[in-house]
């Protein structure tokens, strides 16, 4: 019996769980401004609500959302191997390592664009601009690795 008052409880304290309203002056998506009296459209991330110019704001928004939260740890564990082959090449082993490392990372930052830890961030620089700026840094060190490894040959 004591399992089931347990389960009501923790049931009512979800439920009494307030979610915070996060209004910024920008979209979180788009960066567009936010009309001062218009139909707000928040996007649920966790226990917070980020407000979004339109519908279609705010569904690209929980798109990234779930993206993230499904593969953030695979950006996360593709730059600890990089930072691991890195660290191996500067203790004396072949450059190959190195630039095998900054190829993969540049695969990593194009394939997971999940940088961002939290997503107060998004505030001042919304996601598609943050999504932008992660491919480009990806496609440069993709560049870069390519060219290093072509060029150590």
């Amino acid at each position: 019996m004591s399992g089931k008052r347990a389960g009501k409880k923790r049931a009512a304290a979800v439920q009494s769980k307030k979610i915070e309203s996060v209004r910024g002056e920008r979209c979180v998506y788009c960066g567009k401004p936010l009309e001062a009296g218009g139909e707000p459209f928040e996007a649920t991330v966790k226990s917070r609500r980020f407000h979004t110019c339109c519908a279609s704001c705010k569904e690209a928004t929980e798109r990234y959302v779930l993206l993230d939260k499904r593969k953030k740890v695979w950006l996360y564990l593709t730059l600890l191997l990089c930072a691991a082959g890195i660290i191996i090449s500067a203790m004396g082993a072949s450059n190959l390592f190195m630039y095998g490392s900054i190829l993969l990372a540049g695969i990593g930052f194009l394939a997971f664009p999940y940088p961002i830890t939290t997503f107060e961030t998004f505030l001042s620089c919304p996601i598609q601009r943050v999504t932008v700026i992660t491919r480009a840094v990806g496609a440069l060190l993709s560049v870069l690795g390519l060219l290093f490894l072509l060029l150590a040959h």
